[in-house]
């Protein structure tokens, strides 16, 4: 399985409540052994706030009316937390700096994938939450980010898939696609 559009997000920490045991005791050790090799973080080097866009708490529908069976019926879905997410996925000399700093094996690419601008392909779920993760240690401590969730406690992952509708919808949470050619229309960054 390969992701081919890896972005990330960052969210408030309501959500770590929500999730299970299980994963927030593999955080905690994540956490452990993270403090017991000295790197230095790369912080604003990685990213500003210029890079991410956010996505505010509330209301939107979800699913479609005419899309496949698992995108219908239409149903409201509330987020009740803010979310920031990058505005373009994670290119390969980002991808490059997580490889290098975590010891993870690159993929290797064709030459029609390769580029400093184009997005890291061909990697895996687990490596793509890995380096979410990675790049949220990265960030940790950034003003701009508990100024924007209101919060200095978040967390760097993968969107759901509600959330990553959300996002694709933008805030107007709407997002208009024609069965006929395809095309969309709305305020959503994807």
């Amino acid at each position: 399985m390969s992701i081919y559009r890896l972005g990330a997000m960052l969210l408030a920490g309501v959500a770590v409540g929500v999730a299970s045991t299980g994963i927030i005791s593999r955080l905690r050790k994540e956490k452990e052994e993270a403090a017991k090799s000295p790197r230095q973080p790369l912080g604003s080097n990685l990213y500003t706030k210029d890079d991410f866009v956010k996505i505010t708490k509330g209301q939107f529908t979800m699913g479609s009316l005419t899309g496949d069976g698992d995108e219908r019926p239409l149903q409201p879905v509330t987020i009740s937390y803010d979310l920031l997410t990058l505005k373009t996925e994670i290119t390969q000399p980002t991808y490059r700096l997580f490889a290098q700093a975590t010891g993870k094996t690159k993929p290797s690419l064709s030459d029609r994938f390769k580029g400093d601008k184009r997005p890291q392909v061909d990697i895996s779920w687990k490596d793509a939450d890995a380096y979410c993760r990675w790049m949220g240690e990265q960030l940790k401590g950034q003003k701009w980010i508990e100024e924007a969730l209101g919060t200095n406690d978040w967390e760097a992952r993968l969107p759901y898939e509600f959330e990553w509708e959300r996002m694709a919808r933008g805030e107007s949470g709407k997002q208009e696609c024609s069965t006929r050619t395809g095309e969309c229309t709305g305020d959503g960054i994807v």
